[in-house]
């Protein structure tokens, strides 16, 4: 046999050769961009060829019509071609009839929108509606419709619309359907402009009607030689419509670019690349030859099929359907293209091509509803077409991929999705066989009917593993149903016909099927009789009826099973005597034990044995078990066995202990009075309680002396996994109070929209608490100074709540250094590896969890809703599943770039996946804003499957697309839950410090909005005028500042009546890093604006000139002009001011060494090239960009001679994870590493050439800095590329590219 590779047809059907797996035969052969080239070429050749396009000719107007037409012209008149007679219009002329007319046809459209007026025809309807939607409800149409003055025009208008829609749908005939339509709307012009049309008009417009109507002559293009003989070629005008080959013209390019995830420019370049390939010679070309191979039977001959008649029929309807396309594609005059051994439109391996496309269709239209199986109009455009294109269309060839790409994609799933399978299989019934004699695999060629084969074992595959999953409820109170799988088995497999054959050959299939039945039933048989065992007490109070208890229970659940399924399953496993089996030798093995137990027991309390009655009454329940036993294996003996030895008390007492710890807690909170104990200690009496409860549990084992110190260490290790619970419910309850204390707004000074911004101060000031921005302006010029709004009024359970937060941090480290976490942790580890040992008390089978945080980032481009342009963003997190919020961000002010970083840290049960929304949202201004007033700048969703990320508690960065605008920048990190004490310590204190840390990020954002006003552009203005240019004395500078000083020194002086020293401090720390990014946000735009909103990087002369006459720079969208230097000096000032002399204060405050953080020493970089020119700037750039490289491949891989850099990242990213945090030496330890890698050259370099970009920005070098910052994303890209390609070559698995953590880490 001589076969062609395109159909890889040389493997026949053996039927006792092995089959293989469905995976194995698409071994993902077809690359996707050559799926992509071939259904391009095929939706190019299928446009090309569409009714729009065909040849039509009309005939020239006369001289005298012409001449009218002129004359016409002159009157401001145009006559339509429809008015070719050679008398003029008496009447209303054809402009005047076309508009009168056009308001009726809106007006009938609109009742046709509304179902007010009836359009029996649905695909009728679909084109007058898609008319209606882009000519009248278009606004851009309104002036293009008012210019119209032809009839003709409306029609193409209209021919356009149903050609577009009829190319959507499945039509037989869209030329004859496409004549219809165009028929029907002559018909509807001629009756709305009844009382107008002149006879003329009337009688064109008839006769264009029947000038469209299909016929092989009116589509029938005219050559020259045939325009000579039947028609003057005078009176011949071509008004044929091309293709433009324009994307938005393309039918279904939509869909296309959505299957193929294409953008609009890509894909109308690649368009016009296949405009020349996907042409009708071509395609005839393809199909000839393989009509040459049909005919000499090297597609599939005789011996592929059952019979010659299949063959016959098979072959006969190969060359017909591929005589039908030659036949239409076939174009007069066109030569036959060489195809040079290679094909453009079929390809080479259809099949697999195919399959690759129905894939890629079925998993986008699956994504929209996974249990049905209901094709798009436009997914069925590409099904068709390709199939009958590629000639794939024969019935079985047709099925059988279908069936592979629904198994390979929306049928992968390991158990069934039976409602689904069944939708599939009917659709391959209905719209793919149709009949019954096509619904005999039996007799279909080899290779369908292989294929067809492998897809059939693969479904029984997913309905073994769905039998399986129900037979693990075999014991539950509700019992389960297997009729609906076992009816799509028995219908959709076994009665198939090639199942039929390959099952009278090899029973190898059904062997599988039922010895996994088997191992199911054992194991979920086994797992009910331990639930069983369970129920029994381990202490003196065991009584023979808890034994009898078990085994009536045994007894009860095998005659519900016989009961339920009395028949086999699959007419060969019976479940109840499989289930009978394994839990009547189970129990018969240990029965002896346990009497004897119960024996021993009585005998100690009450001096004598069992009761007699009792054991006769356990006897008769024993004895029917043994004839169940006997009925069901009667060659083997009834077992009789006790189980093992109680769990020792020490184990549940210390089960009992950890359950009351939670209660504990949660007890001391209810009964707090939020006072501090006593003036030394500025913690409240619930931290004293509980810690006071952990030191005796931990002290009453410790007494014991056990003598086993793995089991004691174990007993240990259970307390600490239960108190870090306990203190990680503590820690989020306090937060919430702590919020629900600070729930009244801050201060909040904005823009008034509804008022005038010249109204006088007094009007705009309604009251002490509220603060208007315009009435700061007006205040400017009247005031010399501002008034200093009150502090916020702290509540003093606020600060004790922070407090207590503090100090059991302080605790955590004393409880680390009493028990030490570390020996404690190594002697358990080490006796478990050496014994092989996982268990020692049910404490350790408890619930463990994976632990997520989310750091949220900041967040880029975000809708802005203000008058400004900009948001008040926050972000909130929303747990789908339980349909509750989890947590939320504070709200960042004024700006469409919002930098939040904060953590949330969310438990989700172990292999567990879990959805979040997050949501960002725009806080109007005001007090008291409810969510439900808020507005949403956009959304986009994060899954948290531990398959995506690693599990060591190293951050993974992510990017995420908001739905609206903008992107999202977060760190996700996992952690599994360990019962192990480092990691219970280490857990707790975490939890702490970010709690502790959250409250005070809370308390910071009381007052932050003052902050945000006083590093204004109004109050520069107020010290260096309007343009920024005024001197300013040193006492008007810091006049200007000075509301800032006493406003901060009042709320500052509110908290250190209650928090310590040192808790001061890192309020006062994080107050000022604040006000450094207030005044980071002044001096500079962001970098992200040049990210997102690309202008123009280079100024008009006309800007200029105006910029030269104003006296001042290039303005920067969303952020304003930039400023001058002596804003920038007073800037400067306010900051060196603030930090000496308020928070430093003579050594009053945090040590400068702290306040001259890294921040505040980047700020400084501004001054030293503020007023260098823009050529400079770039110089500099230049000259430091290949350190941005170094800094980037350091900060990637890291060097033998440069491992500073990599060290520190990875020491940064192990500080937040748990095993960081699980004692003091370990946090001291990575702190140190920390400082000890601070101030690297490369670092610096880069974050020096940040701001040497962003001072270009406000030179007017936009596009300069665009170009500069795409060029470093490409550069990320490559490397992250290059880093992928090492792992790999390593073994390694990275699980985000973007990740910089996880091949340098140490």
């Amino acid at each position: 046999m001589h076969r062609i590779s395109s159909e890889s047809s040389s493997v026949r059907y053996e039927s006792n050769s092995p089959i293989p797996s469905l995976s194995q035969s698409y071994k993902a052969e077809i690359e996707s961009a050559d799926v992509y080239w071939y259904t391009l070429r095929l939706m190019v050749l299928e446009y090309v060829n569409e009714p729009r396009f065909q040849k039509m000719y009309v005939r020239k107007t006369t001289p005298q019509e012409r001449q009218d037409e002129i004359v016409s012209t002159k009157h401001n008149r145009r006559v339509s071609w429809f008015s070719g007679s050679s008398v003029p219009n008496r009447g209303l002329d054809e402009t005047d009839v076309v508009q009168k007319c056009l308001l009726k046809l809106e007006q009938r459209l609109s009742l046709i929108a509304m179902n007010k007026v009836k359009v029996g025809d649905d695909k009728l309807r679909r084109s007058l509606l898609k008319l209606y939607n882009d000519v009248f409800l278009n606004p851009d149409m309104g002036r293009i419709m008012k210019s119209v003055q032809r009839f003709e025009e409306l029609i193409v208008y209209f021919t356009k619309a149903s050609n577009g829609e009829l190319n959507k749908l499945v039509v037989d005939d869209i030329q004859q359907e496409l004549y219809k339509q165009v028929s029907y709307f002559i018909d509807l012009l001629i009756e709305l402009a009844a009382t107008d049309i002149t006879p003329e008009i009337r009688a064109k417009l008839n006769q264009y009607k029947d000038s469209v109507k299909p016929s092989k002559k009116i589509l029938k293009e005219y050559s020259p030689s045939t325009s000579r003989d039947h028609l003057p070629s005078s009176n011949l005008v071509d008004v044929t419509v091309k293709p433009t080959f324009r994307l938005n013209e393309v039918t279904h390019s939509s869909y296309f670019m959505k299957l193929f995830q294409k953008d609009p420019v890509s894909m109308q370049q690649d368009i016009i690349k296949v405009m020349n390939e996907a042409v009708n010679s071509v395609y005839c070309q393809e199909l000839r030859l393989r009509k040459e191979k049909l005919n000499k039977d090297e597609v599939f001959d005789i011996e592929d099929f059952e019979s010659e008649r299949d063959f016959n029929l098979w072959k006969n309807f190969e060359v017909g359907e591929t005589a039908s396309l030659i036949d239409r594609f076939n174009v007069k005059g066109d030569h036959a293209a060489s195809l040079n051994g290679s094909t453009v439109i079929i390809p080479p391996n259809a099949r697999s091509t195919f399959v690759s496309l129905v894939c890629k269709i079925l998993r986008d239209d699956s994504s929209q509803n996974s249990n049905t199986l209901n094709f798009s109009q436009a997914a069925m455009f590409f099904i068709t077409k390709a199939s009958k294109y590629w000639r794939l269309d024969y019935h079985s060839t047709f099925a059988t991929l279908v069936y592979s790409a629904a198994n390979l994609t929306i049928l992968k799933e390991e158990d069934l999705n039976i409602q689904l399978a069944e939708n599939v299989m009917n659709f391959i019934r209905v719209r793919i066989l149709k009949t019954e004699d096509n619904m005999d695999t039996a007799v279909w060629n080899a290779l369908d009917r292989r294929e067809w084969l492998e897809n059939l074992i693969y479904t029984a595959n997913r309905c073994t593993n769905t039998i399986d999953y129900l037979l693990t409820a075999l014991f539950s109170n509700t019992k389960p149903k297997f009729s609906s799988i076992l009816a799509f088995y028995y219908s959709n497999i076994e009665a198939d016909p090639s199942m039929v054959l390959y099952k009278q050959q090899s029973n190898a299939l059904d062997r599988k099927m039922i010895k996994r039945f088997h191992r199911t039933i054992f194991k979920v048989s086994e797992q009910f009789y331990i639930s069983l065992l369970d129920t029994v007490p381990k202490d003196d109070s065991i009584e023979i009826q808890h034994i009898q208890d078990v085994a009536e229970q045994i007894i009860e659940q095998v005659k519900s099973i016989q009961k339920r399924y009395n028949r086999p399953l699959l007419d060969k496993v019976m479940l109840a005597h499989e289930c009978a089996t394994v839990l009547i030798e189970a129990f018969g093995s240990d029965a002896s034990t346990m009497i004897k137990r119960v024996e021993k027991y009585n005998i100690s309390k009450r001096g004598e044995s069992i009761a007699p009655a009792d054991a006769l009454e356990a006897y008769s329940i024993f004895k029917e078990l043994r004839n169940i036993y006997s009925q069901i294996q009667p060659d083997k003996p009834f077992p009789c066995k006790l189980e093992k030895l109680f769990v020792k008390y020490v184990t549940i007492l210390c089960d009992e202990v950890s359950g009351k710890i939670l209660k504990v807690i949660d007890s001391s909170i209810k009964n707090e009075t939020w006072e501090v104990v006593n003036e030394e200690a500025n913690f409240s009496s619930s931290v004293f309680e509980i810690f006071k409860m952990i030191n005796e549990s931990i002290g009453l084992f410790k007494r014991l002396e056990w003598e086993n110190d793995y089991q004691i260490a174990k007993v240990i290790t259970f307390l600490l996994k239960s108190f870090s619970d306990g203190l990680h419910f503590y820690s989020n309850t306090l937060i919430r109070m702590i919020e629900d204390d600070l729930i009244q707004d801050d201060f909040d000074i904005q823009e008034d929209e509804n008022k005038d911004p010249h109204e006088p101060r007094s009007s705009l000031i309604k009251s002490q608490h509220t603060w208007s921005f315009h009435g700061m302006k007006n205040a400017l010029s009247s005031t010399p100074t501002v008034a200093v709004p009150r502090p916020y009024q702290f509540k003093n359970r606020t600060c004790v709540l922070l407090s207590n937060l503090e100090s059991m941090i302080a605790k955590i480290n004393d409880l680390d250094e009493q028990l030490n976490a570390e020996r404690l942790s190594e002697l358990v580890q080490n006796y478990e590896t050496d014994r092989n040992k996982k268990r020692v008390s049910k404490g350790e089978e408890q619930q463990l969890h994976q632990l997520y945080t989310i750091r949220v980032i900041k967040a880029d481009n975000i809708k802005g809703f203000s008058n400004e342009g900009l948001s008040n963003g926050l972000v909130s997190l929303v747990d789908t599943s339980k349909q509750r919020e989890i947590g939320k961000t504070r709200v960042v002010r004024k700006s469409t770039n919002p930098n939040w970083d904060e953590e949330f840290e969310i438990e989700i049960p172990v292999n567990h996946v879990r959805s979040i929304s997050m949501m960002v949202w725009h806080r109007p201004s005001g007090k008291f804003q409810s969510l439900g007033n808020y507005d949403l700048c956009g959304k986009c969703s994060l899954l948290l499957d531990p398959k995506r990320f690693t599990d060591d508690g190293f951050p993974n960065e992510l990017t995420l697309e908001l739905d609206t605008q903008g992107k999202l920048y977060l760190n996700v990190s996992l952690e599994s839950e360990k019962i192990d004490a480092l990691f219970s310590i280490g857990r707790a204190y975490r939890t702490l410090t970010r709690a502790r840390d959250r409250a005070i990020e809370l308390i910071i954002s009381k007052f932050s909005a003052f902050v945000g006003y006083a590093f204004s552009r109004e109050t520069l203005k107020k010290v260096c005028g309007a343009n920024g240019t005024i001197p300013a004395s040193n006492d008007a500078v810091y006049d200007a500042i000075l509301p800032l000083f006493d406003y901060l020194n009042s709320n500052l002086n509110v908290l250190a009546s209650t928090l310590s020293q040192d808790l001061l401090f890192k309020v006062m720390l994080r107050a000022w890093s604040c006000i450094l990014k207030a005044a980071d946000s002044l001096l500079l735009p962001p970098l992200s604006m040049a990210r997102s909103k690309r202008l123009s990087g280079s100024k008009t002369f006309w800007g200029n000139a105006m910029s030269n006459a104003l006296g001042n720079t290039y303005t920067v969208p969303g952020y304003g002009r930039a400023l001058t230097q002596r804003e920038m000096e007073t800037t400067f000032a306010w900051l060196n001011a603030l930090c000496v002399d308020f928070f430093h204060n003579n050594g009053e405050g945090p040590p400068l060494s702290a306040l001259k953080n890294n921040h505040y020493q980047t700020l400084l970089l501004i001054p030293a090239y503020y007023d260098k020119s823009a050529v400079e700037l770039k110089e500099e750039a230049e000259r430091l960009s290949p350190n941005y490289l170094k800094f980037l491949r350091q900060m990637t891989f890291g060097t033998d001679t440069h491992r500073r850099l990599s060290k520190r990242l990875v020491t940064l990213a192990r500080k937040g994870t748990v095993m960081a945090n699980a004692s003091k030496k370990s946090r001291t330890r990575v702190q140190k590493e920390i400082e000890r890698e601070e101030n690297d050259p490369l670092e610096r370099s880069t974050e020096t050439l940040d701001i040497i970009y962003r001072i270009l920005m406000v030179k007017g070098e936009l596009d300069y800095v665009h170009q500069q910052l795409s060029a470093r994303t490409k550069v990320r890209k490559s490397i992250a590329t290059e880093k992928l390609v090492k792992a790999a070559v390593k073994g390694q698995k990275l699980k985000y590219k973007n990740n910089i953590y996880r091949l340098c880490r140490s």
